[in-house]
């Protein structure tokens, strides 16, 4: 599944991965159901979309930064431990 507001973005990732489902905004993605998210959206989004994932209950790799505050950082830890859920921290990068 890939969440994206940008069309050319959402059919360019759903022509490399067949199978995938695009969706415009998060909350129609969560809606449809997936095991587990990735965060990879500007930094400034990361804590809102990390803890709407967190409370639908999925388990989350986030690129770094995790949140762009130590309190975000707090909130995001608090939510996910609550839950009992995995979140990985990390940065890909394709040579």
């Amino acid at each position: 599944m890939g969440v994206d507001p940008c069309p050319d973005r959402r059919s360019g990732f759903a022509a490399e991965v067949k199978e995938a489902r695009t969706y415009e905004k998060l909350e129609e993605g969560l809606a449809a159901g997936c095991d587990l998210a990735v965060v990879a959206s500007p930094n400034a989004f990361h804590l809102e979309q990390a803890l709407a994932c967190a409370r639908a209950g999925l388990h989350l790799f986030i690129e770094k930064p995790l949140a762009v505050s130590a309190a975000g950082v707090k909130e995001l830890a608090d939510e996910v431990e609550s839950r009992k859920l995995t979140v990985l921290m990390g940065s890909n990068w394709k040579f």
